[in-house]
């Protein structure tokens, strides 16, 4: 079994998340609308958190919604790339959005929080995530584990596992080793699994940290 990556990921490649108050308001920008999103921004960052995402699921995604709208709405034509930090600050938002929704589906969040309408559910989560694979052209290791799970979740599980393993240097050492567990178990293979399984408490990491 390959090793878990030792240290923080390879962030060579990587693009940080832009926080809209640190960047030059666009010109075609209004000031009011700019300082919105800046306010959205920061409620949504503050909601979601490693350690509060499941209890701000609500909020997350509301925010995360509002937030994309308004970002679509007064940025510039080629916000929908990849070639401004603003546009960058956009496919964030719909990446904490699509993993939001994404979120909804564990067991302890829909004994808290039931999916009323499962089909409409589907929709929205889609939707989410097509709007960031248009935009980043489903390639981009920031937003890597988003895809893993749709993969997971439409039953392509090996796929998902062959994504993980081909972005481990991509990915933070405890979200690799817990997925990789994971997608190991609902896989079947129980000699992997338990060895995962192993590795991921000898690395100090347990599922309520």
């Amino acid at each position: 079994m390959p090793l878990a990556p030792a240290d923080a990921p390879d962030e060579s490649g990587l693009v940080e998340e832009p926080w809209l108050q640190k960047l030059e308001r666009p010109e075609s920008v209004a000031t009011d609308a700019w300082q919105a999103m800046i306010d959205l921004q920061d409620r949504l960052l503050a909601s979601d958190t490693d350690d509060d995402r499941k209890d701000n699921l609500r909020a997350t995604i509301e925010l995360a919604s509002q937030l994309e709208a308004t970002l679509a709405a007064h940025l510039p034509a080629d916000s929908q790339s990849l070639t401004t930090p603003t546009s960058w600050a956009l496919a964030f938002t719909r990446y904490r959005l699509g993993r939001a929704l994404a979120y909804r589906e564990l067991p302890e969040v829909r004994e808290r929080w039931p999916i009323a309408d499962p089909d409409q559910y589907q929709a929205q989560l889609v939707a989410a995530f097509e709007r960031l694979t248009e935009q980043t052209k489903g390639d981009r290791h920031e937003f890597i584990l988003l895809q893993d799970r749709m993969f997971r979740r439409s039953g392509k599980k090996g796929r998902a596992l062959e994504l993980l393993e081909a972005n481990r240097h991509s990915i933070e050492p405890k979200w690799y080793l817990k997925k990789r567990r994971d997608l190991l178990q609902e896989l079947g293979w129980d000699p992997p699994y338990r060895e995962a399984a192993q590795r991921y408490l000898q690395a100090g990491y347990d599922d309520e940290s």
